[in-house]
Protein backbone atom coordinates (compact mmCIF):
# COMPACT_ATOMS: atom_id res chain seq x y z
CA UNK A 1 0.00 0.00 0.00
CA UNK A 2 1.45 3.38 -1.15
CA UNK A 3 1.57 6.72 0.77
CA UNK A 4 -1.01 8.01 -0.80
CA UNK A 5 -3.46 5.18 -0.06
CA UNK A 6 -2.76 5.30 3.79
CA UNK A 7 -3.17 8.67 3.91
CA UNK A 8 -6.31 9.39 1.93
CA UNK A 9 -7.56 11.77 -0.89
CA UNK A 10 -7.20 15.40 0.51
CA UNK A 11 -9.37 18.32 -0.31
CA UNK A 12 -6.20 20.64 -0.20
CA UNK A 13 -2.41 20.05 -0.37
CA UNK A 14 0.09 22.77 1.15
CA UNK A 15 3.13 22.71 0.21
CA UNK A 16 5.53 24.97 2.84
CA UNK A 17 5.78 24.31 6.67
CA UNK A 18 7.18 28.17 7.03
CA UNK A 19 4.74 30.72 8.67
CA UNK A 20 2.82 31.46 4.83
CA UNK A 21 2.02 27.69 4.80
CA UNK A 22 1.22 27.09 8.15
CA UNK A 23 -0.89 29.90 8.23
CA UNK A 24 -3.02 28.83 4.96
CA UNK A 25 -3.15 25.37 6.63
CA UNK A 26 -4.99 26.57 9.93
CA UNK A 27 -7.43 28.24 7.83
CA UNK A 28 -8.40 25.93 5.19
CA UNK A 29 -8.39 23.25 8.12
CA UNK A 30 -10.55 25.27 10.41
CA UNK A 31 -13.00 25.94 7.51
CA UNK A 32 -13.45 21.96 7.62
CA UNK A 33 -11.34 21.00 4.15
CA UNK A 34 -9.18 18.27 5.03
CA UNK A 35 -5.41 19.33 4.92
CA UNK A 36 -2.18 18.19 4.57
CA UNK A 37 1.01 20.21 4.84
CA UNK A 38 4.32 18.96 3.54
CA UNK A 39 7.68 20.13 4.49
CA UNK A 40 10.64 18.81 3.81
CA UNK A 41 12.55 19.33 7.07
CA UNK A 42 11.14 20.47 10.56
CA UNK A 43 8.23 23.00 10.85
CA UNK A 44 9.54 26.48 10.14
CA UNK A 45 13.07 25.16 9.31
CA UNK A 46 13.27 27.61 6.13
CA UNK A 47 13.08 31.45 6.06
CA UNK A 48 10.65 31.50 8.72
CA UNK A 49 12.85 30.13 11.44
CA UNK A 50 16.18 32.76 10.74
CA UNK A 51 13.93 35.56 11.12
CA UNK A 52 13.63 38.16 14.24
CA UNK A 53 10.22 38.68 13.70
CA UNK A 54 9.82 42.19 13.37
CA UNK A 55 5.84 42.90 12.50
CA UNK A 56 7.11 46.03 10.69
CA UNK A 57 4.32 46.83 8.57
CA UNK A 58 5.20 50.97 9.06
CA UNK A 59 9.15 50.10 9.11
CA UNK A 60 9.58 48.29 5.79
CA UNK A 61 6.93 50.05 3.79
CA UNK A 62 6.84 54.27 3.52
CA UNK A 63 5.19 54.53 0.26
CA UNK A 64 1.15 54.46 0.16
CA UNK A 65 0.34 51.64 -2.59
CA UNK A 66 -0.93 47.98 -2.33
CA UNK A 67 2.20 46.80 0.04
CA UNK A 68 1.55 49.10 2.55
CA UNK A 69 -2.08 48.40 2.75
CA UNK A 70 -1.19 44.36 2.82
CA UNK A 71 1.14 45.09 5.77
CA UNK A 72 -1.05 47.50 7.38
CA UNK A 73 -4.21 44.61 7.27
CA UNK A 74 -1.46 41.97 8.03
CA UNK A 75 -0.39 43.91 11.32
CA UNK A 76 -3.89 44.30 12.44
CA UNK A 77 -4.46 40.68 11.87
CA UNK A 78 -1.97 39.88 14.79
CA UNK A 79 -4.11 41.20 17.44
CA UNK A 80 -6.91 38.81 17.24
CA UNK A 81 -4.92 35.58 16.08
CA UNK A 82 -2.62 35.50 19.00
CA UNK A 83 -5.01 35.95 21.74
CA UNK A 84 -6.92 32.51 20.00
CA UNK A 85 -3.80 30.38 19.31
CA UNK A 86 -2.05 31.27 22.99
CA UNK A 87 -5.23 30.36 24.58
CA UNK A 88 -5.77 27.60 21.93
CA UNK A 89 -2.46 26.04 22.57
CA UNK A 90 -1.19 27.21 25.74
CA UNK A 91 1.96 28.73 23.97
CA UNK A 92 3.31 32.14 24.41
CA UNK A 93 3.97 33.71 20.99
CA UNK A 94 6.28 36.74 21.84
CA UNK A 95 3.96 39.24 20.46
CA UNK A 96 4.75 42.54 21.57
CA UNK A 97 2.95 45.53 19.85
CA UNK A 98 4.83 47.73 21.21
CA UNK A 99 6.40 50.01 18.46
CA UNK A 100 9.66 50.23 16.76
CA UNK A 101 12.25 52.64 17.10
CA UNK A 102 13.80 54.13 14.09
CA UNK A 103 16.99 56.08 15.10
CA UNK A 104 18.97 58.68 13.59
CA UNK A 105 22.91 59.07 14.44
CA UNK A 106 23.27 62.17 12.34
CA UNK A 107 21.27 65.12 11.31
CA UNK A 108 20.97 64.17 7.95
CA UNK A 109 19.43 61.04 9.03
CA UNK A 110 17.27 62.98 11.50
CA UNK A 111 15.84 65.42 8.59
CA UNK A 112 14.90 61.92 6.89
CA UNK A 113 13.18 60.96 9.80
CA UNK A 114 11.25 63.65 10.47
CA UNK A 115 10.13 63.93 6.62
CA UNK A 116 9.15 60.29 7.12
CA UNK A 117 7.12 60.84 10.29
CA UNK A 118 5.50 63.48 9.01
CA UNK A 119 4.01 61.73 5.61
CA UNK A 120 3.54 58.83 7.82
CA UNK A 121 1.03 61.21 9.99
CA UNK A 122 -0.37 62.69 6.97
CA UNK A 123 -1.45 58.73 6.16
CA UNK A 124 -2.96 58.32 9.44
CA UNK A 125 -0.69 56.04 10.82
CA UNK A 126 1.32 56.43 14.28
CA UNK A 127 4.67 57.83 13.76
CA UNK A 128 6.05 59.77 16.93
CA UNK A 129 9.01 62.29 17.05
CA UNK A 130 11.22 61.38 19.80
CA UNK A 131 14.11 63.47 20.90
CA UNK A 132 17.37 62.24 22.31
CA UNK A 133 16.81 63.30 25.44
CA UNK A 134 13.62 61.07 25.74
CA UNK A 135 14.85 58.11 24.29
CA UNK A 136 16.25 56.89 26.96
CA UNK A 137 13.04 56.20 28.72
CA UNK A 138 11.37 55.27 25.56
CA UNK A 139 13.89 52.17 25.41
CA UNK A 140 14.79 51.51 29.13
CA UNK A 141 18.74 52.89 28.30
CA UNK A 142 20.60 53.95 31.38
CA UNK A 143 21.12 56.93 30.09
CA UNK A 144 20.60 59.51 27.16
CA UNK A 145 21.95 57.93 23.81
CA UNK A 146 24.60 59.69 21.52
CA UNK A 147 21.80 60.05 18.61
CA UNK A 148 20.00 62.72 16.66
CA UNK A 149 16.22 61.65 17.79
CA UNK A 150 14.11 59.18 16.92
CA UNK A 151 10.95 57.80 15.36
CA UNK A 152 8.06 55.86 17.36
CA UNK A 153 6.61 53.72 15.19
CA UNK A 154 4.02 53.17 17.77
CA UNK A 155 1.74 50.28 16.47
CA UNK A 156 5.01 47.93 15.14
CA UNK A 157 6.08 45.32 16.75
CA UNK A 158 7.57 41.79 16.91
CA UNK A 159 6.53 38.24 17.68
CA UNK A 160 8.25 34.82 17.71
CA UNK A 161 8.32 32.91 14.58
CA UNK A 162 8.54 29.23 15.25
CA UNK A 163 6.20 29.56 18.24
CA UNK A 164 3.78 31.61 15.74
CA UNK A 165 4.22 28.64 12.94
CA UNK A 166 3.94 26.07 15.50
CA UNK A 167 1.19 27.65 16.93
CA UNK A 168 -0.61 27.40 13.76
CA UNK A 169 -0.23 24.17 13.02
CA UNK A 170 -1.51 23.23 16.50
CA UNK A 171 -4.81 24.77 16.12
CA UNK A 172 -5.60 23.55 12.67
CA UNK A 173 -8.02 20.62 12.83
CA UNK A 174 -8.20 18.12 10.46
CA UNK A 175 -4.59 18.48 9.43
CA UNK A 176 -2.48 15.85 7.84
CA UNK A 177 1.38 17.01 8.93
CA UNK A 178 3.78 15.25 6.54
CA UNK A 179 7.76 15.94 7.71
CA UNK A 180 10.74 15.05 6.44
CA UNK A 181 8.74 14.65 3.19
CA UNK A 182 10.56 17.21 0.24
CA UNK A 183 8.02 17.38 -2.89
CA UNK A 184 9.67 16.84 -6.01
CA UNK A 185 7.03 17.85 -8.65
CA UNK A 186 3.76 18.26 -9.40
CA UNK A 187 1.36 16.92 -12.06
CA UNK A 188 -2.67 17.13 -12.88
CA UNK A 189 -4.55 13.62 -11.43
CA UNK A 190 -8.13 12.26 -12.65
CA UNK A 191 -9.71 14.43 -10.01
CA UNK A 192 -7.33 17.40 -9.22
CA UNK A 193 -3.37 17.74 -8.57
CA UNK A 194 -0.53 15.03 -7.24
CA UNK A 195 2.33 15.78 -5.35
CA UNK A 196 5.33 13.49 -5.82
CA UNK A 197 7.68 13.19 -2.85
CA UNK A 198 11.18 12.25 -2.92
CA UNK A 199 11.08 8.37 -2.26
CA UNK A 200 8.28 7.65 -4.87
CA UNK A 201 5.13 8.09 -2.86
CA UNK A 202 2.57 10.84 -3.84
CA UNK A 203 -0.13 12.43 -2.20
CA UNK A 204 -3.73 13.49 -4.08
CA UNK A 205 -5.53 16.72 -3.56
CA UNK A 206 -8.21 18.52 -5.05
CA UNK A 207 -6.31 21.56 -4.89
CA UNK A 208 -2.33 22.40 -4.00
CA UNK A 209 -0.46 25.40 -2.47
CA UNK A 210 3.13 25.90 -3.10
CA UNK A 211 4.20 28.30 -0.36
CA UNK A 212 7.89 26.71 -0.04
CA UNK A 213 9.91 30.18 -0.71
CA UNK A 214 12.13 30.36 -3.31
CA UNK A 215 11.56 27.00 -4.25
CA UNK A 216 8.45 27.71 -5.36
CA UNK A 217 9.58 28.45 -9.09
CA UNK A 218 11.47 25.28 -9.98
CA UNK A 219 8.33 23.01 -8.94
CA UNK A 220 6.48 25.41 -11.44
CA UNK A 221 8.95 25.26 -13.65
CA UNK A 222 7.93 21.13 -14.16
CA UNK A 223 4.52 22.54 -15.39
CA UNK A 224 6.21 25.08 -18.33
CA UNK A 225 5.72 27.77 -15.74
CA UNK A 226 8.28 30.18 -15.52
CA UNK A 227 8.12 31.96 -12.15
CA UNK A 228 11.06 33.83 -11.00
CA UNK A 229 11.83 33.71 -7.28
CA UNK A 230 15.12 35.08 -6.83
CA UNK A 231 16.72 33.82 -3.35
CA UNK A 232 18.06 36.95 -1.37
CA UNK A 233 20.63 35.34 1.95
CA UNK A 234 20.28 36.95 4.88
CA UNK A 235 22.42 36.33 8.42
CA UNK A 236 21.43 37.65 11.82
CA UNK A 237 23.37 37.44 14.85
CA UNK A 238 22.29 35.94 17.86
CA UNK A 239 23.49 37.79 20.94
CA UNK A 240 23.03 36.81 24.65
CA UNK A 241 23.45 38.27 27.93
CA UNK A 242 22.07 41.20 30.25
CA UNK A 243 19.78 43.35 27.25
CA UNK A 244 18.08 46.58 28.83
CA UNK A 245 16.34 47.32 25.75
CA UNK A 246 12.58 48.03 25.93
CA UNK A 247 12.01 47.80 22.13
CA UNK A 248 13.05 46.66 18.91
CA UNK A 249 15.57 49.23 17.32
CA UNK A 250 16.27 50.35 13.78
CA UNK A 251 19.30 52.33 12.83
CA UNK A 252 21.43 52.36 9.55
CA UNK A 253 23.45 49.26 8.63
CA UNK A 254 21.67 47.32 11.77
CA UNK A 255 18.80 46.52 13.33
CA UNK A 256 18.75 44.76 16.92
CA UNK A 257 15.60 42.88 18.24
CA UNK A 258 15.38 42.20 22.69
CA UNK A 259 13.54 39.20 23.10
CA UNK A 260 11.66 37.96 26.41
CA UNK A 261 14.85 34.62 26.85
CA UNK A 262 17.62 37.20 27.31
CA UNK A 263 18.52 37.03 23.60
CA UNK A 264 19.01 39.78 21.35
CA UNK A 265 18.86 39.54 17.60
CA UNK A 266 21.29 41.87 15.54
CA UNK A 267 20.47 41.86 11.79
CA UNK A 268 20.43 41.46 9.01
CA UNK A 269 22.52 41.32 5.62
CA UNK A 270 20.46 40.76 2.46
CA UNK A 271 22.68 38.71 -0.33
CA UNK A 272 20.79 38.74 -3.39
CA UNK A 273 21.17 35.57 -5.64
CA UNK A 274 23.27 33.71 -2.74
CA UNK A 275 21.93 29.78 -2.33
CA UNK A 276 23.96 29.00 0.39
CA UNK A 277 22.59 28.91 4.43
CA UNK A 278 26.15 28.67 6.36
CA UNK A 279 27.55 31.86 7.88
CA UNK A 280 29.88 33.93 6.48
CA UNK A 281 32.66 35.78 7.66
CA UNK A 282 31.82 38.69 5.61
CA UNK A 283 28.18 38.60 6.88
CA UNK A 284 29.62 38.76 10.37
CA UNK A 285 31.93 41.34 9.38
CA UNK A 286 28.87 43.54 8.59
CA UNK A 287 26.90 42.61 11.23
CA UNK A 288 29.15 43.10 13.90
CA UNK A 289 30.32 46.90 12.26
CA UNK A 290 26.57 47.89 12.16
CA UNK A 291 26.21 46.55 15.37
CA UNK A 292 28.88 48.22 17.13
CA UNK A 293 28.11 51.63 15.93
CA UNK A 294 24.36 51.50 17.18
CA UNK A 295 25.88 50.27 20.44
CA UNK A 296 27.50 52.80 20.93
CA UNK A 297 25.22 55.19 19.98
CA UNK A 298 22.66 53.81 22.36
CA UNK A 299 25.33 52.71 25.21
CA UNK A 300 28.09 55.54 25.16
CA UNK A 301 29.01 54.39 28.98
CA UNK A 302 29.68 51.75 27.83
CA UNK A 303 27.72 48.63 25.93
CA UNK A 304 25.84 45.64 28.46
CA UNK A 305 28.21 42.44 28.43
CA UNK A 306 26.68 40.31 25.43
CA UNK A 307 28.64 37.00 24.00
CA UNK A 308 27.77 35.73 20.25
CA UNK A 309 25.67 32.57 21.07
CA UNK A 310 24.78 31.54 17.56
CA UNK A 311 24.06 32.95 13.94
CA UNK A 312 20.60 32.79 11.95
CA UNK A 313 20.88 32.30 8.18
CA UNK A 314 17.85 32.25 5.34
CA UNK A 315 16.81 32.35 2.10
CA UNK A 316 14.11 34.82 1.92
CA UNK A 317 11.86 34.79 -1.44
CA UNK A 318 12.06 37.60 -2.91
CA UNK A 319 10.57 38.66 -6.93
CA UNK A 320 11.19 40.74 -9.89
CA UNK A 321 9.03 44.01 -8.44
CA UNK A 322 9.60 43.70 -5.17
CA UNK A 323 5.80 42.40 -4.09
CA UNK A 324 4.75 39.49 -3.35
CA UNK A 325 3.28 36.65 -5.43
CA UNK A 326 -0.15 35.30 -4.39
CA UNK A 327 -3.02 33.92 -6.05
CA UNK A 328 -3.85 31.32 -8.51
CA UNK A 329 -1.40 30.03 -11.08
CA UNK A 330 -2.25 30.80 -14.48
CA UNK A 331 -3.94 28.38 -16.90
CA UNK A 332 -3.91 25.63 -13.84
CA UNK A 333 -6.83 25.35 -12.15
CA UNK A 334 -6.90 24.27 -8.82
CA UNK A 335 -3.10 25.24 -7.90
CA UNK A 336 -1.85 28.46 -5.91
CA UNK A 337 1.72 30.14 -5.14
CA UNK A 338 1.94 32.16 -2.27
CA UNK A 339 5.64 33.14 -2.19
CA UNK A 340 8.05 36.21 -2.32
CA UNK A 341 7.47 38.47 0.86
CA UNK A 342 11.48 38.69 1.07
CA UNK A 343 12.11 40.47 4.37
CA UNK A 344 8.35 40.39 5.38
CA UNK A 345 7.33 37.04 5.44
CA UNK A 346 6.70 36.75 9.08
CA UNK A 347 4.31 39.75 8.82
CA UNK A 348 2.16 38.82 5.52
CA UNK A 349 2.40 35.09 6.57
CA UNK A 350 -1.12 34.95 8.19
CA UNK A 351 -2.69 37.67 5.64
CA UNK A 352 -1.42 35.74 2.92
CA UNK A 353 -2.59 32.48 4.30
CA UNK A 354 -6.15 34.40 4.91
CA UNK A 355 -6.26 35.40 1.41
CA UNK A 356 -4.85 32.05 -0.50
CA UNK A 357 -7.54 29.76 1.91
CA UNK A 358 -10.27 32.14 0.59
CA UNK A 359 -8.90 32.14 -3.19
CA UNK A 360 -8.94 27.67 -2.66
CA UNK A 361 -12.18 28.04 -1.73
CA UNK A 362 -13.64 29.82 -4.28
CA UNK A 363 -14.53 32.64 -1.93
CA UNK A 364 -13.84 36.50 -2.39
CA UNK A 365 -10.25 37.13 -0.95
CA UNK A 366 -11.38 40.83 -0.12
CA UNK A 367 -14.37 39.92 1.75
CA UNK A 368 -12.17 37.08 3.80
CA UNK A 369 -9.69 40.00 4.18
CA UNK A 370 -12.01 42.63 5.71
CA UNK A 371 -13.48 40.00 7.92
CA UNK A 372 -10.46 38.99 9.48
CA UNK A 373 -8.89 42.92 9.70
CA UNK A 374 -12.06 44.55 10.38
CA UNK A 375 -13.03 47.83 8.35
CA UNK A 376 -11.69 50.56 11.10
CA UNK A 377 -7.96 50.84 9.70
CA UNK A 378 -6.93 53.94 8.13
CA UNK A 379 -7.12 55.40 4.63
CA UNK A 380 -3.03 53.79 4.00
CA UNK A 381 -4.95 50.17 4.60
CA UNK A 382 -7.29 50.46 1.59
CA UNK A 383 -7.02 47.45 -0.05
CA UNK A 384 -9.69 47.14 -3.03
CA UNK A 385 -7.62 45.15 -5.88
CA UNK A 386 -5.37 41.27 -5.23
CA UNK A 387 -3.63 42.48 -9.10
CA UNK A 388 -0.76 44.31 -8.14
CA UNK A 389 0.50 40.16 -5.99
CA UNK A 390 -1.50 37.87 -8.65
CA UNK A 391 1.45 35.53 -10.14
CA UNK A 392 -0.26 36.17 -14.03
CA UNK A 393 1.72 39.33 -13.88
CA UNK A 394 4.81 37.31 -13.35
CA UNK A 395 4.28 34.35 -14.67
CA UNK A 396 5.38 33.15 -18.17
Amino acid sequence: MNETSRAGRFDAAVVGGGVVGASAAYCLSRAGLRVVLIEAGAVASGASGAAAGMLGAQLEVEEPGPLLALALRGRRLFDTLVPALEEATGLSLGYRPEGIVRVALDEEGAQVLHATAKQQEALGLRARWVEAADLASVLGLPEPPRVEGAVLLEEDGQIEPEALTAALIASAPHLRLMLGRQAVSIRPAARGWSVDLAGGASVEADRVLLATGCGSGPLLSGLGVRLSVPPVKGEMLVLQGPTPLRRTVFGPGAYLVPKASGRLYLGATMEPGATDTAPSLAGSRMLLDGGVRLFDALWPGGAPGLRIAGWRVGLRPGSPDGLPILGPVPGHRGLFVATGHLRNGILLGPVSGWLLSAWMQGSDPLVALEEATGADLPPAAHLDDLAPFLPDRLAR
